[in-house]
């Protein structure tokens, strides 16, 4: 017959092979190709189709099938499987016919196409397969094969809910093989084409059936199975379906409350426990705390949830518990009251670390000023950023600012290191620091400083400051004694001892701040008939005025010999400490200035000033344990060899080696 163009023909599958096949209609039989099925219709023989026909591509004068669409699946005799077995297609010959089927258990069945109870079914690597076993030839084969669709087949996926349930198949396209999951390809292939409500039905028939008498663990095992294979292959319709589900299991879920926590949290439940939800922001991640807190909207159950939190933690004193608090803190989903009193709470029971952290982060506006003093005689000032000026942000009020920087300098005493001096530095250098409070701190370390550590970085870092600098130098000349204003004068003067120098030092205008105050620049002036000895800029820095540097020089040293009784009475007290640090230092110090007082007379073409000899008060004052190390480290020359024989025990190891060294070099000369 005769084919009418874009007629609708409808027709019965009379064969097909998956590649081609005929239908059978009132034209006859008509030849097609699988490339004339609309989309992705899966036909075989005995569907009901329709279709159109156009002229054959293949062979001149023929006609062919196309846009066939399935309007009738062929109804097959029902077989019930008396044995069923659940397996995994590993691969299958589509031109031979057959193929092999694996079980989790590593057992192989040989499929013959004969054996698949829908012919011409397209048939996927890794599709799950319901089958009977059939023992042929002496080798297993399946028989009353189907694909894996009904609630039955769903049962036989579920038993491997707590045992190996993988099968390895071959996976084309790609070096190798792949794993699949009995249980969850099984779940998903039966699943996927049904109705969200027969996706209930067969997941709660399931349960009453199989697990309802079962242990809790069991339970428990599947109602997290159906999360996860809802959650993430069924999304569209896993809010739905699990609120329906786990609404009817609320018995089970009381008894089972980290599966309860998870529903709640994903949105599936309304019910939660308050308690349970303050351990898990303990362990969740950070990224998580902001879930759990959009979940938990009410005030009052936010400040239940954390007070609960509060009492599990305990004493806040380590690191990891004050990170979490402030992951916590800085929730915007945290009501803000809410935060105020747990904030509070926090401060309350945390060590004085975390306290400290907590005011200088600005969490709270508590503070221990002794602590923060404590704090800023710690911080590393060696970084780019001074992180003392974070603490001076923070701390504004200028009477606490002062309060903290006195405690500052009680804690750290004696300016007498380079560390201390540092500290200072940065902290005269803070702009946040108020200008009073900053002149008086100023004030008192000068107060504070010792005279012996390096005077001239203190002279550096004065001109850099605001205020009276000359009420405070002088106030720093006059509180030193005798000894420590000589050493003093001698740095400043050696510079300007040298006669083809030109040198300028601020020192010098603070030593003549202070001779001033002394009338020594009036008196010397009028001596020597000059106004401007002790100007700025004055003559002294002038090659020319050699007279009036000897002048100026004289009246120093002539100053220190009307004072060599205090000189001595203070050089004698640094000795009664017998403290052999403190004394070596000294020793050092004095013999430096010494040496450099006779170079200074030596090039001024002037008498040396009668300085006491220091050598005499050590010999005279300390013990010959003390007069060994001295002699040891060149400190003294005072030598006696018996009695430092006597106490050669008191040496170190290597303090002998000095000794004999020496010794045997003193012995020689002898």
């Amino acid at each position: 017959m005769t084919y009418i163009e874009d007629k609708l023909y409808k027709g019965t599958v009379k064969t097909f092979n998956g590649q081609f096949g005929f239908i059978k209609s009132e034209l006859g039989d008509t030849y097609f190709h699988k490339s004339g099925i609309v989309g992705m219709t899966i036909i075989d023989k005995g569907d009901e189709v329709e279709f159109k026909v156009e002229p054959s591509v293949r062979k001149l004068g023929s006609s062919q099938g196309f846009d066939i669409a399935l309007i009738g699946k062929a109804t097959s005799p029902i077989i019930t499987l008396s044995k069923p077995i659940i397996g995994a297609l590993k691969w299958f010959n589509e031109e031979k016919g057959y193929g092999i089927i694996g079980t989790p258990e590593n057992t192989d069945y040989f499929l013959y196409k004969s054996n698949l109870l829908i012919e011409n079914h397209k048939l996927v690597t890794g599709v799950i397969l319901i089958f009977e076993e059939k023992i042929a030839k002496g080798k297993k084969a399946a028989i009353h094969c189907k694909v894996a669709n009904e609630y039955e087949d769903l049962k036989l996926a579920f038993d491997y809910l707590s045992k190996k349930d993988n099968v390895i198949v071959e996976e084309k396209g790609r070096r190798g093989n792949k794993q699949v999951s009995i249980l969850k390809q099984g779940a998903f292939q039966i699943l996927k084409d049904k109705e969200i409500d027969n996706k209930l039905k067969f997941i709660m028939d399931y349960f009453q059936d199989k697990l309802s008498n079962k242990s809790s663990e069991e339970q428990l095992r599947f109602f997290n199975f159906v999360k996860n294979i809802f959650e993430n292959n069924f999304k569209n319709d896993s809010i739905s379906f699990l609120t329906s589900f786990f609404s009817q299991h609320s018995e089970f879920l009381i008894t089972h409350i980290d599966l309860r926590y998870l529903l709640w949290l994903k949105g599936y439940i309304q019910e939660k426990d308050l308690y349970y939800i303050s351990q898990e922001i303990i362990k969740e991640s950070g990224y998580q705390l902001p879930n759990i807190f959009e979940k938990l909207i009410e005030p009052n159950e936010q400040e239940t949830v954390l007070n609960k939190f509060l009492e599990i933690i305990g004493n806040i004193d380590i690191e990891e518990k004050y990170s979490r608090i402030k992951t916590i803190a800085n929730l915007k989903e945290l009501d803000e009251e809410v935060k105020k009193l747990f904030l509070n709470s926090v401060y309350s029971q945390s060590d004085i670390e975390r306290r400290y952290r907590m005011w200088l982060e600005g969490y709270t506006q508590e503070k221990d000023l002794s602590y923060i003093a404590k704090q800023i005689s710690k911080e590393s000032i060696g970084s780019y950023q001074n992180p003392l000026r974070k603490i001076f942000e923070t701390l504004t009020n200028p009477n606490e600012q002062e309060t903290v920087l006195k405690e500052f300098l009680e804690i750290i005493g004696n300016i007498d290191s380079e560390e201390k001096y540092s500290r200072i530095k940065s902290l005269s250098s803070l702009s946040e620091l108020d200008d009073k409070v900053k002149e008086r701190f100023q004030f008192k370390v000068f107060n504070e400083s010792n005279i012996h550590y390096r005077v001239e970085r203190f002279l550096n870092y004065l001109q850099f400051t605001e205020g009276d600098k000359h009420q405070l130098i002088i106030n720093l000349f006059n509180k030193l004694d005798i000894t420590s204003f000589y050493l003093f004068c001698l740095e400043l003067l050696n510079p300007l001892a040298k006669i083809n120098t030109h040198y300028y030092h601020q020192g010098y205008s603070y030593l003549k701040i202070y001779l001033e105050k002394k009338d020594y620049i009036h008196e010397t002036n009028n001596k020597y008939e000059n106004s401007s000895i002790f100007s700025y800029k004055g003559i002294l820095l002038n090659e020319i005025h050699f007279e009036t540097k000897i002048a100026f020089f004289k009246t120093i040293l002539s100053y220190i010999e009307d004072n060599l009784n205090a000189i001595e009475i203070s050089t004698k007290a640094i000795i009664e400490t017998s403290d052999f640090n403190l004394i070596s230092k000294f020793l050092k110090t004095f013999h430096s200035y010494n040496s450099t007082q006779i170079q200074i007379c030596s090039d001024l073409q002037i008498k040396e000033s009668n300085i006491p000899n220091v050598e005499t008060y050590i010999v005279d004052m300390c013990d010959t344990p003390q007069l060994l190390k001295f002699w040891v480290y060149n400190l003294i020359e005072y030598f006696n060899f018996n009695t430092y024989c006597y106490y050669y025990f008191t040496l170190t190891l290597e303090e002998r080696k000095v000794f004999n060294k020496k010794a045997k070099a003193k012995m020689g000369e002898a």
